[in-house]
């Protein structure tokens, strides 16, 4: 009986065992028929999700640009057009009119531009995206900067009215100091007439006059500015203009008195190379441009070249022929700049700087002996002056490479402070 029961007892364990065993071998089916059907699922969703189109990604980023623009544009026409409001009320409808204009062609770009974007919005096509986007923004490259333009004009006006009456103050010393020169050129031109002929200063002997009118003209200017400076800023802009213009050109007619004796020091000198150098411009201008476009001009450089070989010969009136041919040199010059090519027009601007600097640097020289040698030199106004030239000088040569316009404009500036040091009360 005891051997029976060990033989149930083994039966039931092997069952167990069986059950169990079955048991694991189910769970292990499941698990792994479940795993599958995930990693299927996965498979699936993966196949049904796109690689990101390149193309498209790029379409929709030019198409946000172009609607980032068009509402920084909207932003500047609706600023522009307050702006533009107030240019007509502080300058009136006719000085506003093209800025007008310019604020019509940039709202109607951005009109364009938003019913553009709707198109953009509605098309799956990428392409026809960007292309659209790109029309947004060429139309916006167009109109805006114009506009812009526009309004930095009436800023850079507004902020020369708000100067007039600091610019009125300046025109008011000036004329003063203008007149100044006037009387000293007199005195110059009476000091100078006693050392040359009558024939060599004919060209200066109504030049104090010519001043003296034109310093009446810029008086008469500075108090037309004055009494409608509060009440009428147009007005008095013109004027303040004027009176500027008639003080240029009142400096030019004493200058001229100033610089006679440094001139005429060395006019066979400069005679020969102002002749020489118009000559060359001259026979430029006919080979860039053979038709008879510039005959007038050409046949004014002849005569001045005759002119300054006739002074040359027989001492006639060598100022007047030299003033000649350096206005006629820069008419020519001007003339030929814009058919010169870069690298020749460098060549000539540099040319010119240089033949101004060796001017100036002559007159320098003679200066500072001239004033060495003579009581008076220590005056503060000649101090003063022959220290702005000799500044000016340093940047002329200092420039002379990088930019030789104005290397020229600077040496000049330092023979006509030379000249001036030169003519100054006390000095002889």
């Amino acid at each position: 009986g005891q051997d029976s029961r060990s033989e149930d007892d083994k039966t039931h364990i092997a069952i167990v065992i069986i059950i169990a065993g079955g048991l694991l071998v189910l769970t292990l089916f499941l698990k792994l028929r479940e795993q599958e059907q995930d990693d299927g699922s996965a498979t699936t969703s993966a196949d049904l999700t796109p690689l990101v189109d390149p193309v498209r990604r790029e379409a929709l980023r030019v198409a946000a640009e172009a609607r980032r623009r068009l509402s920084e544009a909207e932003q500047q026409v609706r600023a522009a057009e307050e702006d533009w409001n107030f240019a007509r009320a502080q300058f009136g409808s006719a000085a506003a009119e093209q800025y007008g204009r310019r604020l019509e062609a940039a709202k109607a770009a951005v009109a364009r531009g938003f019913d553009t974007h709707k198109q953009i919005e509605q098309t799956p096509d990428s392409h026809a995206k960007r292309r659209l986007a790109t029309t947004i923004t060429e139309d916006l490259d167009k109109n805006l900067p114009p506009l812009q333009d526009a309004r930095k004009e009436f800023d850079a006006q507004r902020a020369k009215r708000s100067s007039l009456p600091t610019q009125l103050a300046n025109a008011r010393e000036r004329l003063v100091e203008e007149l100044a020169d006037l009387e000293r050129s007199k005195e110059e031109l009476s000091s100078i007439a006693g050392l040359y002929p009558a024939s060599m200063l004919a060209s200066l002997q109504d030049n104090p006059q010519r001043a003296a009118q034109l310093l009446e003209s810029a008086r008469a200017a500075l108090e037309t500015a004055g009494a409608h400076l509060d009440t009428d800023a147009t007005r008095a802009a013109s004027a303040l203009d004027t009176a500027q213009r008639a003080l240029t050109m009142a400096n030019a007619q004493t200058d001229a008195i100033f610089s006679a004796k440094t001139d005429l020091d060395a006019f066979r000198e400069r005679l020969t190379v102002s002749i020489g150098s118009v000559s060359t411009a001259l026979t430029d201008a006919k080979q860039l441009d053979p038709s008879d476009a510039f005959s007038p001009l050409l046949d004014e450089a002849e005569a001045a070249i005759t002119r300054g070989q006739r002074a040359l010969v027989s001492d006639e009136d060598p100022l007047g022929a030299l003033e000649n041919l350096r206005d006629v040199e820069l008419r020519l010059e001007a003339v030929l700049a814009p058919l010169m090519t870069q690298e020749e027009a460098r060549r000539k601007a540099t040319e010119t700087a240089q033949r101004h600097i060796r001017d100036a640097d002559a007159a320098l020289t003679w200066a500072r002996k001239y004033l060495k040698d003579h009581e008076g030199s220590a005056l503060l106004d000649v101090n003063k002056l022959m220290s702005e030239a000799e500044q000016a000088m340093t940047e002329a040569r200092k420039v002379l490479d990088e930019d030789p316009l104005r290397a020229s404009a600077a040496a000049s500036r330092a023979t006509t402070l030379t000249n001036r040091a030169l003519a100054a009360p006390g000095r002889r």
